[in-house]
């Protein structure tokens, strides 16, 4: 389910209409299709950046960064612009985002903030709030959530934080938190539940009280996210995801078919329960009684290029080389021998019986560092060999074949190479 996505890093995710959007360490991808298929829409936000927020508002999406404050989107992802007027001008992280009623609040590193026109001004309201002196790079408060008129933040190390008045003044409710370190909230009703780095807290009393509820939970398991639907509440925890059916009362493991159980971050779209976890997005249909991810293609990164003849699918990926599948794509092979390690394929052509591969070096995160050329396979990808004579610039960007000539696009123009 993450073919476009590869195993990245998802630390959350937002739903609107039949759109899934997930904010990664490499930025926002996007779905259209339940999941099926992910595309970077990352144009206008800083590269390489980490998306750990994001939220809708008045039809805009917003994204919270680590490191370069919040962006904007009017276009469904498309294109992206930094509003940060009025944040803190150096290394704004944004952990979290509720929006209320034309309201927007962001919690970063330096406090909470407040915009009252999408984005274009934000205005700090932390009276009452503390200040994290000695984790300056991050979030002092780390979730939001809204019980009717009510306001809560919970913060890193501080416990649990309630305004009454849209958040002009706030007032710690701490009592009978044992655990102050506050990393996602859920209203459910009547009951509000808070995750910890050790375990669920509820309140029945709007956060006048609180009691442990960690039946079933692994011992000092750091919930990282809660969600609700119908009548189950699910954790994502770093031991992966939890359900439960009693108010939480008593928690089981549900995590069948997941790839990687650390789970960062919850949703629900239409009937399908989506987590993001610390390498793919996961979904079931069920509850959480089975997963399913991208298990169906290898490797911890984007697939940039295709080119199929008729026996294989061979795919191009982004830092991770080569791959072929004989199959329809239902298992995938490396097929690596002569490539660099980290080899990033950014084309793909085939002439006849004989693949090329247009490359540009990468790092283990996928980043480009530099161009190595054109790679030749005469035997389906078994082994490659550089074929790079003439070539004026080894950044290839793409492929084309026509008979007997193969056409490189780089940056520094076309290159053809007959056959």
């Amino acid at each position: 389910m993450n073919l476009g996505l590869g195993n990245a890093t998802v630390f959350s995710i937002l739903i609107k209409g039949s759109n899934i959007f997930a904010g990664t360490g490499g930025g926002v991808f996007l779905s259209t299709n339940n999941g099926a298929r992910w595309n970077e829409v990352n144009l206008g936000l800083s590269a390489y950046v980490s998306i750990y927020a994001l939220a809708e508002s008045d039809s805009n999406l917003f994204a919270g960064t680590g490191g370069d404050g919040v962006f904007l989107s009017d276009d469904n992802g498309s294109n992206w612009r930094a509003v940060n007027s009025g944040l803190p001008t150096n290394n704004i992280w944004v952990s979290s985002f509720l929006a209320i009623k034309g309201n927007l609040f962001a919690s970063t590193a330096k406090g909470m903030f407040v915009s009252t026109n999408n984005g274009t001004n934000w205005a700090a309201v932390t009276m009452g709030l503390p200040v994290d002196v000695t984790f300056p790079l991050r979030a002092t408060v780390n979730t939001l959530a809204l019980a009717g008129t009510n306001l809560f933040a919970g913060t890193n190390g501080h416990g649990i934080y309630l305004s009454t008045d849209t958040g002009a003044n706030w007032s710690a409710i701490n009592s009978g938190l044992t655990d102050t370190c506050i990393l996602s909230l859920l209203v459910n009703g009547a009951k509000i539940f808070a995750g910890t780095s050790s375990g669920i807290f509820l309140s029945s009393d709007n956060g006048t009280s609180w009691t442990a509820v960690n039946s079933g939970l692994p011992p000092n398991s750091m919930v990282k996210t809660l969600t609700a639907f119908g009548t189950n509440l699910f954790a994502g925890t770093a031991n992966g995801v939890y359900r439960s059916s009693d108010n939480g009362n008593n928690w089981l493991a549900v995590n069948v078919g997941m790839t990687n159980s650390s789970t960062y971050s919850l949703s629900y779209f239409k009937s399908t329960l989506v987590a993001g976890t610390n390498n793919d997005v996961s979904l079931s249909n069920n509850n959480g009684l089975n997963w399913t991810t991208g298990s169906s293609f290898p490797g911890n990164t984007s697939v940039v290029a295709f080119a199929m003849n008729e026996t294989y699918i061979f795919a191009g990926t982004k830092g991770w080389g080569m791959y072929s599948s004989s199959d329809n794509g239902a298992t995938w092979i490396p097929i690596d021998s002569g490539l660099p390690l980290t080899t990033y394929i950014s084309s793909l052509a085939l002439s006849g019986p004989n693949l090329f591969a247009g490359t540009g070096n990468a790092n283990l995160a996928g980043h480009q560092t530099g161009g190595i050329g054109i790679y030749f396979s005469s035997n389906n990808g078994i082994n490659w060999t550089p074929v790079n004579t003439g070539l004026l610039d080894y950044n290839i960007i793409s492929l084309a074949a026509k008979g007997v000539n193969v056409f490189a696009g780089t940056y520094s123009g076309i290159d053809l190479d007959p056959v």
